[in-house]
């Protein structure tokens, strides 16, 4: 889908896939773009601070409504937190409520309902205040004990103790049963998601994407800006745009190709896995008009030799007398 962002006189367009990696050092484009989904497709209220993000978003050239998409934002650990527990505006609650709504639910409730009914009912008759005052409780308040759950693992493991994947993990799994329920489409934005997985968790997380879309309406954008920090195949190699200095969004393989191909500075260009992994070490840096000095690149490798970590090899301590360590201080 294409998605234009509306920012005063300037507008922002990328590729919205299924699952969409936005790399690149401009956090002023990206944070701008959340805030126009997150704010759209929900119910906030904007501000007199906010009036440039009313109605900015547009997809495949229509204006859709605010209700067109749930739109989850995740931007730390915290916010992964909040969606996984059961509080007031959480998406786990959301689940309890479709699932509690149903036939069998509300019997559940009125079974619970009953014994409230029996227990104060007891609780009154032993007390016999003679000011005439009894307890009780309004049935709407059965979410009041809902809400006070405990949620924990298959070890018991409390939320606290969960890593940042098996959250992210729970949320996905909490978001494909709403779909199961109401089947809407959802946009699922992970913010620096480097700064929550490894580089192998995200590996994972985005096959276990993959495996969602093909399933269900909701369409994943992840967030990154360390170097390397990127996957990278022929599937979704579309998927990835890169917002630097100016909005980069990648063709399809074989034109990419093409252009290496045509362009490379000698006869033999890279080959196709070769090139993956050089756009993937170095993509964060396209669309940027800073480019590095080359005195730069060679001082950084002096380093990076001297401590053995470039070539593949793994950081080595070595002390004062070592040659390399000699020749760079």
């Amino acid at each position: 889908m294409k998605l234009n962002i509306k920012r005063n006189v300037s507008t922002y367009e990328l590729e919205l896939e299924p699952i969409t990696q936005l790399c690149g050092t401009n956090f002023q484009i990206k944070n701008y773009v959340r805030n126009s989904l997150s704010f759209h497709f929900s119910t906030h209220k904007y501000t007199r601070f906010e009036e440039e993000y009313i109605d900015n978003v547009v997809i495949d050239g229509n204006q859709l409504g605010r209700k067109a998409f749930n739109c989850i934002t995740i931007v730390n650990r915290n916010d992964l937190v909040k969606q996984v527990a059961l509080s007031k505006a959480s998406l786990s609650m959301e689940v309890l409520h479709n699932l509690l709504d149903g036939f069998e639910g509300q019997g559940y409730k009125d079974d619970i309902q009953i014994l409230l009914e029996r227990l104060y009912d007891d609780i009154n008759c032993k007390l016999n205040m003679s000011s005439g005052i009894n307890y009780s409780f309004e049935s709407n308040n059965i979410w009041d004990i809902v809400q006070k759950s405990i949620v924990t693992d298959e070890m018991e493991h409390d939320m606290e103790e969960l890593s940042n994947y098996k959250l992210i993990e729970t949320m996905i799994e909490l978001v494909t049963k709403k779909c199961d329920v109401e089947e809407s489409p959802h946009i699922i934005w992970i913010d620096n998601a480097d700064h929550l997985l490894t580089y192998d968790e995200y590996c994972d997380l985005l096959e276990l994407c993959d495996r969602i879309t093909y399933k269900y309406p909701i369409y994943f954008v992840m967030t990154t800006s360390i170097k390397g920090y990127v996957v990278i195949d022929r599937k979704k190699l579309s998927g990835i745009t890169v917002v630097n200095d100016i909005i980069f969004s990648f063709e399809d393989m074989e034109h990419m190709l093409d252009f290496v191909t045509r362009n490379y500075p000698i006869a033999t260009a890279p080959r196709e896995e070769e090139l993956f992994e050089l756009l993937r070490i170095g993509i964060q840096d396209i669309a940027n008009k800073a480019i590095t000095p080359v005195k730069s690149l060679v001082v950084t490798k002096l380093f990076n030799d001297g401590i053995f970590i470039g070539e593949g090899r793994e950081s080595q301590r070595y002390d004062i007398t070592n040659p390399e360590l000699m020749y760079i201080s």
